[in-house]
């Protein structure tokens, strides 16, 4: 048969890696059951805005289709989320780049700042614009320009590997 498959088939072996190599990608390619399950949780309580209790409540557990998972396994994975996407950014973040501030107190006890990156790019619009940030401040209690100050130089090195010197206008 392989002497056959060597005079009359000149390509067999290539054909045969090429079909092996389909296979393999199908099996990468898919996501598994668990993944898909994960990733539809994450897709429906961030994009719809649901409270991380809507996991655990009874009516969803009763008229949802997807397997239940706990808020602790759903938190593990929105936090390696968090982090692949502050890998992303990281990795195409310029050195030099304006910050944009947009600060807010919820309910008078919470101080919440949004922050951006706004820099050169090679789109239409000639810039781009990313979150970096979205969170309360280190000291919740303060809200002075020193807090802002040291949340931004914090966010900046721990998170993206930058600095305030990276920082050309805020």
């Amino acid at each position: 048969l392989v002497n056959h498959l060597k005079a009359q088939h000149l390509d067999w072996q290539m054909e045969q890696n090429q079909a092996k190599m389909e296979n393999f990608l199908d099996v990468v390619s898919k996501p598994t059951t668990s993944a898909e399950n994960v990733h539809s949780w994450l897709e429906w309580i961030c994009l719809g805005m649901k409270p991380f209790s809507f996991l655990t409540d009874p009516l969803t557990r009763k008229y949802s289709n997807l397997n239940s998972i706990s808020i602790n396994t759903f938190k593990k994975y929105m936090d390696s989320v968090v982090h692949h996407v502050e890998e992303e950014i990281s990795a195409f973040l310029p050195d030099k780049f304006a910050l944009i501030l947009d600060g807010w107190t919820s309910k008078c006890t919470t101080h919440y700042l949004a922050v951006f990156a706004s820099f050169e790019s090679n789109n239409s619009l000639g810039f781009s614009t990313v979150l970096l940030a979205f969170s309360p401040l280190l000291v919740e209690t303060e809200f002075t320009a020193s807090a802002h100050k040291d949340f931004l130089d914090w966010m900046l090195e721990n998170v993206y590997n930058k600095s305030m010197s990276n920082v050309v206008a805020i």
